[in-house]
């Protein structure tokens, strides 16, 4: 066993040692966060009573955490901040995969602790957004109502069928992940969906506790019935079958382009033959690598990592700049849509004033122009205020009428209304004008 777990410790100082051998890209991160972090993970777990498969996600993220930090590079000549170096390969769907520990591939958790406080722009329903877009490019008489809705409100539809179905809205979440990557309906616990319902089924069981084979294989049976016979589900997967068939049939060839991304038949890693799933989800990919591409460019800011389908910034993008880049991208991708979320990792009591300094600062300066600008108004009315007193006392009590009523004569439109007309002469000007 010792021999056994230090060819796992070799193994993981080896893949370390070649990340940076090789490394091509860094990303900034905040050491501040990530020990809180460590440290709050350390003390929940000491503490909890939630089961055992809970701690073990903490242990896991504890030990991804420790090990990002090990890996965390001062700043120095070739950066201004502390940060990792990670080695980044891209597909030739134009997608980056951070290979090995990188921020990319760690639990959302992890990663949120090691850019710290910052900002998140997430593609809302991105794969059903992009192929929905482009299928109705294709045949506009296609009918995608469900799907167009579960775009908008994609959270609301999960919780409907999470509770019409019995199956938790984290589940439903997976299971329409999987379906945007192509997923089918089958039952059978190799299918992504069917094998995600039973892998849930069988953490609810004692681990100690040994099921009959029978009754172990036929966990998840019962809601994977459940969620076939939901209408809401129903609809959405019968048009997701409609919008693949249409882009399949539309891409029939063996060699296309999608943003400047060449298709192969054959897969560059495997050298074998793409079926139709793997046609589809390099369509997809291709397309959201361009969408995303276009989003840091517009955005005018280094981002400080992609993921997938979303990403991070330290500075929050403007209200301008929000509405600039929607309409940018719909002009592509019809009914891709993203939205922003505002990222506080966990950490400690002690930390956590610290991740709203900003806000704090923002606010107080806020409220500074604010009081500038109402003194500068009180000045400003005092000053106007006073000329008008002035103004007042400079003229005899006869002068100020006169003034008062040529102005007044001047407001209601009287045009032909001239400095010396008699009260009579004004009398006789209203009763013209009245007539007209």
């Amino acid at each position: 066993m010792t021999e056994l777990l230090n060819l796992k410790v070799e193994a993981n100082i080896d893949a370390l040692e070649d990340i940076e051998r090789n490394a091509n890209y860094t990303v900034n991160v905040d050491t501040a966060s990530l020990r809180s972090y460590i440290a709050k993970t350390q003390q929940t777990i000491a503490e909890t009573d939630k089961g055992q498969h809970y701690s073990e996600k903490l242990r896991k993220n504890l030990a991804a955490a420790q090990r990002l930090l090990a890996m965390v590079h001062e700043a120095d000549g070739s950066n201004a901040t502390a940060h990792l170096r990670e080695r980044w390969e891209q597909a030739d769907t134009g997608r980056l995969y951070g290979q090995g520990y990188s921020l990319q591939c760690m639990t959302q958790e992890v990663r949120h602790a090691a850019l710290g406080v910052c900002h998140k722009y997430d593609f809302k329903a991105c794969a059903f957004a992009l192929m929905a877009g482009l299928a109705h490019s294709i045949d506009p008489t296609l009918k995608l109502g469900a799907t167009l809705d579960y775009i908008t409100n994609r959270a609301k539809i999960r919780e409907r069928i999470a509770t019409q179905t019995g199956i938790s809205v984290a589940l439903v979440k997976v299971i329409f992940t999987a379906l945007g990557f192509g997923a089918e309906l089958k039952n059978n616990t190799h299918n992504a969906i069917r094998g995600a319902l039973a892998k849930a089924a069988r953490m609810q069981h004692d681990s100690e506790e040994r099921l009959d084979r029978e009754i172990y294989n036929n966990l998840g049976a019962v809601e994977f019935a459940r969620l076939v016979g939901n209408d809401t589900f129903g609809y959405i997967y019968g048009e997701l079958h409609q919008i693949n068939a249409t882009i399949l049939k539309y891409f029939d060839g063996d060699y296309f382009e999608i943003g400047g991304n060449a298709y192969n038949a054959t897969h560059p890693k495997t050298g074998k033959k793409r079926n139709s799933r793997q046609k589809l989800a390099f369509v997809y990919q291709a397309m959201e690598s361009s969408a995303m591409l276009q989003f840091a460019e517009l955005a005018e800011q280094e981002p400080l990592l992609t993921t997938h389908d979303c990403i991070y910034f330290k500075q929050k993008l403007s209200d301008d700049q929000i509405k600039y880049i929607s309409w940018a991208l719909q002009q592509r991708f019809r009914y891709l849509c993203f939205e922003h979320e505002k990222i506080y990792p966990i950490t400690t009591q002690v930390h956590y004033g610290s991740r709203f300094t900003d806000e704090i600062k923002a606010d107080r300066q806020h409220k500074e122009v604010i009081a500038q600008q109402e003194q500068i108004a009180i000045n400003h009315a005092s000053s106007k205020r006073w000329v008008m007193q002035m103004t007042k006392k400079a003229l005899t009590d006869a002068e100020y009428e006169e003034q008062r009523r040529e102005q007044f004569m001047r407001d209601v439109g009287i045009a032909e209304y001239n400095v010396g007309n008699t009260d009579d002469e004004v009398t006789e000007l209203c009763e013209a004008t009245e007539e007209q």
